[in-house]
């Protein structure tokens, strides 16, 4: 759980006052004030909004230096639960809550977790060259098929070489596209991988 100042959610940054310490910080190219939860724009590139948020964040507060300490903290002691009977359960599994970065540990190396990130080390501001799937006109539309993470027809386009400005969420996401199944039958899920075109 995270709680924020709710301000830079409803005020826009850097201010008319020539003292506010944001102000040497905003590139107003980037749009990260007032902050918003988004989602990036790039076809074939998933980043969690989660992640999205405190990098905006981070931008917002320090610029370009990225490795200034924001101040953002993470309390493992405090825990939540989706059902009552998931909450019973935290006063026996806390008790070994430190075991589980081993566990997790171990688990990640199996499921090749977590996944490469070509952007990751990518700072704001600077004029990266990154491969971005174009669509054709004639492959913008894209359905899910009956077996399930496949399309009804392979996505029609190609990777082409962007040169742009890199934004302050690089280090958020990875090469893959995820959507939204409406109406899931019986056995399938309600989120389906669309399988992503070769890179070259």
């Amino acid at each position: 759980m995270t709680a924020f100042e709710a301000k830079l959610f409803q005020n826009r940054y850097p201010e008319s006052s020539a003292t506010d310490p944001l102000n040497d910080s905003i590139d107003a190219g980037f749009n990260v004030s007032p902050l918003r939860f988004r989602y990036g724009k790039d076809p074939f590139w998933d980043a969690s909004e989660c992640c999205l948020i405190h990098a905006d964040l981070t931008h917002l507060h320090h610029g370009h230096d990225i490795t200034t300490d924001l101040g953002i903290f993470m309390n493992p002691y405090i825990r939540v639960a989706y059902d009552p009977y998931t909450l019973r359960l935290l006063s026996y599994t806390r008790r070994i809550g430190r075991l589980y970065s081993l566990v997790h540990t171990s688990l990640n190396r199996v499921v090749g977790m977590p996944e490469n990130n070509p952007r990751r080390l990518e700072s704001p501001g600077d004029e990266v060259v990154e491969k971005v799937w174009k669509y054709d006109d004639a492959g913008k539309t894209l359905r899910i098929g009956e077996t399930g993470g496949e399309t009804s027809s392979d996505p029609q386009g190609s990777y082409q070489e962007m040169k742009r400005v890199a934004d302050p969420r690089r280090f958020c996401g990875s090469r893959r596209l995820m959507v939204l199944n409406d109406n899931p039958k019986k056995g399938r899920k309600n989120w389906e991988n669309i399988r992503l075109p070769p890179v070259p």
